[in-house]
């Protein structure tokens, strides 16, 4: 049987940082689902239910990464669908902590590299299902 192709939800109201993570999802034959906003990310969870991954910034327009996150936790699949926070918001250690708890990963903006989430993604994607 073959293997489905994973996908992935970015929501990131920075067109840049879309483009980087869609190229290294793409590269890593990942399927992305691009959105800007809250709303639709969770109009994405909502209709799409078979996602491996997302990648979320916590500000956003219509909605935060925190609503999404809320959202994925209640999700039928949320234990298959492996959270990766990538923000550029200033935050505290505490939130920092809260977010782990909700998230496999937290990465600032500043602190990001390719080879980091290259690593991120090869782990996905030797994840059995």
């Amino acid at each position: 049987m073959a293997n489905r192709i994973k996908r992935a939800l970015v929501a990131d109201d920075d067109p840049l940082v879309c483009q980087i993570i869609t190229k290294l999802l793409t590269k890593n034959k990942i399927e992305s689902f691009v959105v800007e906003s809250g709303d639709q990310a969770l109009a994405g969870l909502e209709d799409n239910p078979d996602f491996d991954m997302a990648v979320i910034d916590l500000v956003l327009t219509n909605g935060s990464g925190w609503d999404i996150l809320d959202a994925i936790k209640k999700h039928a699949n949320a234990k298959n669908i492996y959270t990766v926070i990538l923000t550029g918001a200033n935050i505290s250690s505490s939130e920092i902590e809260k977010l782990k708890k909700k998230a496999q990963l937290v990465i600032k903006k500043q602190d990001f590299t390719v080879e980091t989430f290259q690593d991120v993604l090869s782990g996905l994607l030797n994840k059995k299902k």
